[in-house]
């Protein structure tokens, strides 16, 4: 596995400051005359309120164990995505962009009540994340091309980037993202392709809110699961490519987690990056000069 330069980050965020962000939030999205209130961040609102209300009576495990758990980490981790996809892009002044933060706002309040008509809604979410994290290390995102496209070093790299239900769909989503690139990259020869795969929706409940005892052993869960991942597929991947100018892959993983002693939420990302060209070629460095470029947000 090809690591960032800091593959693992972890934002320590307090429930007032999340609420507060999503106040800010909630203004920008007004001023481009869409409704935050009747989106499923609405919901996701009063659902952090209830989350930090259980972890303030010490209720965090009969939580986990609840009706409302599954709701309220999806909740936290989605606003988490929102707060910082409008701290990082020019929503306002982008008009592609303004027309993704619209498809965000749309969607079931869960995931697994996703089907193929409404999944548009969390797939642009992952891709202006991840785009937001490319736009910080190499200041030249577009999102017009792709799902996004970055320059760097006067390298152009287009991304793919899909989120697989269950581990029975993950060929499939790969190799559509294989094709896109394919099919882009044989339009436009200069280009370089990159595919970007979400595994959040592989994880057990447990795994989506992990209780820990220390930073470093949420940073142990969180690269396990992302090595674990990429073990299990990587020689299936590198079989399938039919492109050689698609470098490699990057497995995305963000979780919220509760260190004991701390008591606040920690939203923590792992980014694992895979190459699919030769060792120690021209291709290969580039792809790792990329990965070693990238900020978290």
């Amino acid at each position: 596995m090809m690591n960032s330069n800091d593959p693992f980050k972890i934002n320590k965020i307090t429930f007032e400051e999340i609420l507060n962000d999503l106040q800010k939030v909630k203004q920008t999205i007004k001023s481009i005359n869409l409704n935050f209130d009747k989106s499923r961040f609405g919901t996701y609102h009063q659902r952090i309120v209830k989350l930090w209300d259980a972890i303030n009576v010490n209720q965090t495990e009969k939580f986990r164990r609840s009706n409302d758990f599954e709701t309220s980490i999806i909740a936290l981790v989605e606003s988490i995505e929102l707060i910082s996809i409008f701290d990082n892009l020019p929503i306002t002044t982008n008009p592609v962009l303004t027309e993704k933060i619209r498809k965000i706002l749309k969607g079931p309040i869960l995931p697994r009540d996703e089907n193929h008509n409404s999944n548009e809604s969390r797939n642009t979410i992952f891709e202006l994340n991840l785009g937001a994290h490319f736009k910080k290390a190499t200041n030249n995102v577009d999102f017009s091309t792709g799902d996004f496209l970055s320059i760097y070093n006067g390298d152009t790299f287009v991304f793919e980037c899909k989120r697989p239900f269950a581990q029975r769909n993950t060929m499939k989503n790969f190799n559509k993202a294989n094709r896109q690139l394919s099919s882009k990259i044989n339009a436009q020869p200069n280009y370089y392709g990159i595919i970007a795969l979400s595994i959040n929706r592989l994880l057990t409940k447990g795994e989506l809110f992990p209780v820990v005892n220390t930073e470093e052993q949420l940073k142990m869960i969180m690269e396990n699961a992302v090595q674990d991942f990429i073990s299990l597929w990587e020689q299936k991947f590198i079989s399938k490519i039919i492109n050689i100018k698609i470098l490699g892959m990057i497995v995305h993983l963000l979780v919220p987690a509760i260190v004991e002693d701390q008591g606040i939420p920690f939203i923590s990302q792992f980014s694992g990056i895979t190459n699919f060209c030769l060792n120690n070629s021209s291709d290969f460095f580039k792809l790792k000069n990329l990965s070693m470029s990238l900020r978290p947000i």
